[in-house]
């Protein structure tokens, strides 16, 4: 079991034992897991009968939203061409920490024009989690004059309107665009 931040590398050796009565050559895979975030060096060893070899395995997650924040768990497998039928495997877990990382859109429409006949404008804001977690927001409305009532509409709509201040939460890799009355 590995806990690691996006960016950083687990890293384990497996030790290979060529328990039969060929030499063989061994192959290591990693089942699981995103291949570009593994290195295994080397990827094959060729063993004489009764022989040790040492397989590094380094796992390094990308600072990339699809690195999901959780645990992942993966196999580590070995098999041979020499020996078909054969395998061997050590499942393990590799559990990625979150980070945080967001943007806000411009205000869109950035002016509204309200009279006594039309009394609310409307604007939506675009909220975009670029983590690799949920992530909560709490917007909140107010105007250098304190002349306006600002009320939000949470995605999904089923809750009516919230004023003066709401919480969003947006999934990693996501957009949520929030109207503002």
């Amino acid at each position: 079991d590995w806990i690691i931040d996006c960016e950083q590398t687990a890293t384990c050796q497996v030790t290979i034992i060529n328990g039969g009565d060929l030499v063989a050559s061994f192959n290591v895979s990693v089942e699981g897991l995103d291949p570009d975030w593994v290195i295994i060096a080397p990827p094959t060893v060729n063993l004489n009968e009764g022989e040790r070899g040492t397989v590094t395995i380094g796992i390094t997650p990308p600072r990339r939203s699809n690195s999901r924040a959780g645990a992942h768990h993966f196999n580590i497998r070995v098999t041979s061409p020499n020996y078909p039928g054969r395998t061997c495997g050590r499942g393990a877990t590799l559990t990625i920490n979150p980070y945080y990382e967001f943007a806000i859109g411009d205000l869109s429409p950035r002016q509204q024009t309200v009279t006594w006949t039309r009394r609310t404008g409307q604007a939506a804001l675009a909220i975009a989690n670029q983590g690799n977690a949920e992530a909560t927001f709490r917007l909140d409305g107010e105007d250098d004059q304190r002349g306006c009532a600002f009320e939000f509409q949470l995605p999904g709509g089923t809750a009516g309107r919230s004023a003066r201040q709401a919480e969003i939460r947006v999934p990693p890799d996501a957009v949520s665009t929030v109207p503002i009355f």
